[in-house]
């Protein structure tokens, strides 16, 4: 990275590209040949397989980045919504991720059921904490024992 001056982002890129070229022979011939670019390339790398590398290759030379970001999500629609977190703050982080259209439906619902009890609008880390202590709450080994523990003492 510091010899050739790479971000550690454009170095993981190179990294993938060079393992996936090793193999799937398709990808390694395009780049030497320069009928293929690493910045395509490294979109695919998540479901070329040796069987589809025609397919996927074809769609490289074919498609705009774009059009192929949308084939590669079409197949794997993980690979497009990667989770991340990162601290923005000492004690607070920027939580990444994708989620289903029926999940987020039940993120609206649980704000709109806080709602109420507030007495003002509920963003989504609220509806999340909220959802995550009630949960913790109810099946967390160490709360179960206390709530065993309490109700063995007031007998």
């Amino acid at each position: 990275m510091e010899k050739l001056g790479l971000t550690r982002d454009v170095a993981y890129n190179f990294v993938n590209v060079a393992r996936k070229s090793k193999a799937i022979p398709a990808l390694q011939t395009g780049i030497q040949d320069g009928s293929l670019t690493i910045s395509k390339v490294k979109k695919i790398t998540s479901v070329i397989t040796v069987e589809k590398q025609d397919h996927w290759v074809g769609l490289v030379k074919s498609l705009p980045k774009e059009a192929l970001e949308k084939e590669v999500a079409r197949v794997n629609p993980k690979v497009m919504t990667p989770e991340s977190a990162k601290y923005v703050t000492e004690d607070r982080l920027k939580l990444e991720l994708g989620v289903s259209e029926d999940l987020m439906k039940k993120l609206r619902r649980v704000q709109d059921l806080l709602c109420p009890s507030t007495q003002a609008a509920v963003s989504l880390e609220d509806a999340l904490s909220e959802m995550v202590s009630e949960y913790l709450v109810r099946n967390d080994p160490v709360e179960r024992a206390k709530r065993a523990q309490a109700r063995l003492a007031s007998k």
